[in-house]
């Protein structure tokens, strides 16, 4: 049994806990990728704490659409957030 709930979040949740919680701020390149399609812009997460910045490219998915565990455990881990906070299970 898990020591919290787990529950999938959607993309919105997962901002909107980063950003109240841990002060992450959403930003976009300055300089747009350029792929197959062309330009892209490419919009990330940024939190900088104790002089360390750190960033994750926020995935490209509506902003009601679920994170599976797998991503949603990678931008924990580039952003160096705690599972528990988002409801994921330890492990």
């Amino acid at each position: 049994m898990s020591a919290y709930p787990f529950r999938h979040l959607t993309l919105r949740e997962f901002l909107e806990i980063a950003k109240s919680k841990f002060g992450a701020v959403q930003k976009n390149n300055d300089q747009p990728v350029v792929g197959p399609r062309g330009h892209t812009p490419m919009p990330y997460l940024e939190i900088a704490k104790d002089g360390e910045v750190r960033i994750a490219i926020i995935p490209s998915l509506g902003m009601d659409e679920y994170l599976v565990p797998p991503k949603l455990r990678s931008l924990l881990s580039e952003l160096n957030l705690p599972p528990e906070e988002f409801y994921l299970p330890l492990g």
